[in-house]
C-alpha cells in the first residue's frame, strides 16, 4: 500500500505527524483531516486509512439520503449510491493514495448539498466554515446556494442571500492564512507545468487518457448530457453550472481522475434524471454497460492471471462491477426487455 504518491499526499503525512509545521501552500492549509488523524491513537498510516474508510461510508449514505431529498425512488437512490462506492477512484482512495484529504472534505460537501436543498442555513453555513478546514472546494456549495436562490427569486436574492454563505468560507480560509501565512500557489510556471503533464498525458496515450476519465463513473457519463436537457429542480440546475469549476481543475492539478471525481454529487444525480420507463435511452445504456462490465472483469482476470501488479487487476474487476451494477438496476427498475432494442 503507498501512503505517499504525490507532493500533496506527502504534505499532508507530515503534517499528520507535526500539525503545528506548515507543509506549504496549498496542502498546508487544509488541516482537519491530517489533525484528525494526529489524534487518533494509531500511526498516521492507519489513521488516514480509519478517516477514510469512515469518510467514504459516510459520503454514500449522505448521497442515499440527498437522492431519496430529490425524489428518485428507492431503487436509483440505491444505485446512485453504489455507483459512487464502486467508483474505481473509492477503491484508490482506499487503497493505494491513503495519505489525503479529499474523502473528509466530500463529508462536507454532502451535508452541504442536503442542507441547501432542505433551505437549512445554519448547517449550510456550518459544514462550508469547517468545510474549508478539510479543503478549499467545499467553495462549491457557496456557488451552487447561490445560483439555487437566482433561479428560484432571480439574481438579486442569490446575491443578497449568497453573501453571507461565502463570508462563512471566507473567514475559515483568510483565517487559516493568518495563522501560518499566505503562500502563493499555482503560479504561472506551476500552470505551464500542468499543462505540459496534460498535453503528454493526451499526445503520449489519448485512449488511455480517455479511459482513465471513463471509468471514473463509467456509463452515467452518457446519461449525464440527456439527464442535463430536462432540469426542473433549481439545486440540479445549479449544480450543473458547478460541473464547469469541477472541470476547469484539471488545468490546476496534475491528478485528473481525482480532480473530475469531485463532480460525482452533481454528474450521479443528473444522470439519474435520465432514467425513463419509456426509455429506449435507457436500454442502449443497459447494453453499454453489460458490454463494459464484461470487458473490465475480463479484463481484470486476465490481468490477475498474467501477474500484472498494483491495482490494474482490481481497478478492471471492480469498473466491470460498477457497469453490470448498472445494468442490472436499469432491467430491474424498468424491466426493459433486450428485444426492445430490435
Amino acid at each position: 500500500m503507498s501512503t505517499a504518491t504525490t507532493a500533496g499526499d506527502q504534505a499532508y503525512f507530515s503534517m499528520a505527524s507535526n500539525p503545528t509545521q506548515f507543509a506549504g501552500a496549498p496542502f498546508g492549509y487544509r488541516i482537519l483531516t491530517p489533525v484528525i488523524v494526529w489524534l487518533l491513537p494509531v500511526e498516521a498510516t492507519t489513521g488516514f486509512v480509519v478517516v477514510n474508510i469512515l469518510s467514504l461510508a459516510t459520503v454514500s449514505s449522505l448521497l442515499y439520503i440527498y437522492l431519496e431529498k430529490l425524489n428518485f425512488n428507492e431503487k436509483l437512490s440505491q444505485l446512485g449510491m453504489l455507483s459512487f462506492l464502486l467508483s474505481p477512484m473509492v477503491l484508490i482512495y482506499l487503497w493505494e493514495i491513503t495519505s489525503t484529504v479529499d474523502p473528509l472534505s466530500y463529508v462536507f460537501l454532502m451535508v452541504g448539498l442536503i442542507a441547501i436543498r432542505d433551505d437549512n442555513i445554519l448547517l449550510l453555513s456550518s459544514s462550508i466554515f469547517i468545510g474549508m478546514l478539510a479543503k478549499e472546494t467545499t467553495l462549491l456549495l457557496v456557488g451552487i446556494y447561490g445560483l439555487k436562490i437566482w433561479f428560484e427569486n432571480g439574481i438579486w436574492a442569490g446575491i443578497r442571500q449568497g453573501i453571507p454563505i461565502g463570508i462563512a468560507g471566507i473567514i475559515p480560509y483568510l483565517g487559516i492564512r493568518l495563522i501560518f501565512g499566505f503562500e502563493s500557489y499555482y503560479t504561472i510556471s506551476e500552470v505551464i507545468r500542468v499543462l505540459e503533464h496534460l498535453q503528454s498525458s493526451i499526445l503520449t496515450s489519448p485512449i488511455m487518457f480517455l479511459g482513465n476519465i471513463y471509468i471514473i463513473f463509467g456509463s452515467l457519463w452518457i446519461l449525464f448530457p440527456f439527464g442535463s436537457v430536462d432540469l426542473r429542480k433549481p439545486i440540479l440546475t445549479a449544480s450543473l453550472v458547478a460541473i464547469i469549476p469541477v472541470s476547469l481543475q484539471i488545468f490546476l492539478g496534475v491528478s485528473t481522475t481525482r480532480l473530475l471525481f469531485l463532480g460525482f454529487p452533481i454528474l450521479i444525480p443528473i444522470s439519474l434524471v435520465a432514467f425513463s420507463e419509456e426509455s429506449t435511452l435507457t436500454t442502449m445504456i443497459a447494453l453499454v454497460a453489460v458490454g463494459s462490465g464484461i470487458l473490465g472483469i475480463v479484463g481484470g482476470g486476465v490481468s490477475f492471471i498474467l501477474g500484472v501488479g498494483g491495482l490494474v487487476p482490481w481497478v478492471g474487476t471492480i469498473f466491470g462491477i460498477h457497469e453490470l451494477v448498472i445494468a442490472y438496476f436499469c432491467f430491474q427498475e424498468y424491466q426493459t426487455p433486450l428485444s426492445k432494442i430490435a
